[in-house]
């Protein structure tokens, strides 16, 4: 008989011979229903088709194609040789993204209007604003873009020669971009000939100017209790003088060679670089209590009040910690085989505490919420891991993979090959297939185990005892 049709009759008569409770014939093909979720997956790391509480399921065809959804968040996210083309819908947004230049975002509020964008970046912008007002533009003949970068709208024809943009009440018209631009707004004016002369004024503020841009740059404060002035000869020299006369805080500032040589001094704070950026000292800058020592790419450390960050032989090594209201960020890397990410949130942060470690590329681990624990080998991804890397490429080189927590803790080997799992201290899985399995529930009341997927077998359940013989013959 042909080897391939008794694989195929093989296949079939375990299929047929399978348990209710699933099948496991990883890593050719498994359902295997856990307490959280149910995992359908074959072919190795290709095919994976998993549901979890709540309706979270995941679906892939790796690396062809994936599609993740979370009802909590809730958000739906469609791969497809990510990162080649990426979609991500929820109930108000729908959003679609694509290496080729291709970019499609629509809003869905409840009364059925909403914005609309359609680019082939650069060259075709189509849309609808929230005002129901259409748009397009074909780059550089012409056309009207809005939303786009900042800018409420943008119009142009035959770019550069002629282009205007709105951004709230401010206007611009540039022609013959950058060479002659006009804005004005109801705080700002600009007026620019390039690179001859041109101005830059916010009323009460500033006035800023240049001439044969950038060799000479000059301007000076418009309001009477800050006054301050500024000027550059580039790159050879710059300087900066302010004081606010409310609280008598001055700053002067002096540049030579630009960015080699800066001197910055305050009534508390100063700063030097000399020369940037191999040396840079500064003490209560730009805040009360901050410090700089720089001597780059060899040692430096940066403190204030949110952050402290060190590294030695940049970029080989690096450590920083980062505070806020939601809690405390702490990573540090040895570039490029180590890397630690740890997260402690505070008392009142719903975000959960997170420890990530990588040596890279052989194996990471994470410590996450309610004592879960996660071991992968190997660990080909050179940072922290990333949702899409995770549902799309590293269950390729994933070979080994450890998860613990809630009392439950499970081994997986080349995507099933070997299992084994362990729920209350007691072994409620092991298999090596095609050779052996061992199946109990959590109480052990009911136990079943093979041998060459059925060939012989024996189940325990609270009716009885019952002996398997060729799959199908029950004793």
């Amino acid at each position: 008989m042909n080897r391939r049709l008794l694989l195929l009759l093989l296949a079939c008569v375990a299929l047929a011979c399978a348990p209710d409770d699933g099948f496991d014939a990883a890593p050719l093909w498994q359902i295997d229903p856990q307490p959280t979720h149910t995992l359908r997956r074959g072919l190795g790391p290709i095919l994976e088709f998993s549901h979890a509480e709540g309706d979270r399921a995941l679906y892939a065809v790796r690396p062809l194609w994936s599609r993740y959804a979370d009802p909590a968040q809730p958000v739906i996210l469609h791969d497809v040789l990510w990162p080649l083309f990426m979609m991500r819908t929820t109930d108000e947004l729908h959003q679609q993204l694509a290496l080729l230049g291709i970019y499609r975002r629509r809003l869905v509020p409840a009364d059925g209007s909403g914005q609309r964008q359609t680019w082939l970046f650069p060259l075709y912008f189509q849309g609808r604003t929230q005002e129901h007002q259409g748009y397009w533009a074909l780059f550089p003949l012409g056309g009207k873009v809005c939303d786009f970068f900042g800018f409420d709208a943008i119009r142009f024809w035959a770019f550069p020669v002629y282009l205007t943009a709105d951004k709230g009440a401010t206007h611009s018209r540039h022609i013959l971009w950058p060479c002659y631009a006009r804005v004005q707004g109801p705080t700002v004016e600009k007026h620019r000939l390039f690179p001859f002369y041109g101005y830059a004024r916010r009323a009460g503020q500033w006035d800023n100017r240049f001439i044969l841009w950038p060799f000479i740059l000059y301007g000076w404060t418009l309001d009477p209790a800050k006054p301050g002035r500024a000027f550059a000869l580039f790159p050879l020299y710059g300087q900066i003088d302010f004081r606010n006369l409310a609280t008598g805080k001055e700053i002067h500032q002096r540049t030579y060679l630009w960015p080699f040589f800066t001197t910055m001094r305050t009534e508390s704070a100063t700063r030097r670089n000399l020369p940037w950026p191999f040396i840079q000292l500064a003490d209560n800058y730009p805040q009360p209590g901050d410090h700089r020592r720089y001597v780059w790419p060899f040692w430096g450390v940066d403190r204030n009040s949110e952050k402290h960050d060190t590294f030695i032989l940049w970029p080989l090594f690096r450590h920083r910690v980062e505070r806020s209201m939601t809690g405390t960020v702490d990573r540090w890397y040895m570039l490029p085989f180590y890397w630690n990410f740890g997260f402690a949130p505070t008392p009142a942060a719903r975000t959960p505490a997170n420890d990530f470690h990588q040596i890279w590329p052989l194996v990471s681990w994470e410590n996450g919420p309610d004592d879960t624990r996660r071991v992968r080998t190997l660990a080909l991804w050179p940072l922290r891991t990333w949702p899409a890397i995770d549902r799309n490429y590293a269950p390729f080189w994933t070979f080994y993979e450890y998860r613990a927590g809630t009392g439950q803790s499970q081994h997986d080997l080349l995507w099933g090959l070997w299992q084994f799992r362990r729920a209350d201290e007691r072994v409620t899985r092991c298999s090596l297939f095609p050779l052996w399995s061992l199946r109990r529930d959590a109480g052990g009341s009911t136990r079943r185990w093979d041998l060459l997927t059925g060939l012989v077998g024996h189940e325990r359940t609270p009716q009885g005892n019952r002996l398997r013989l060729l799959w199908f013959f029950r004793f």
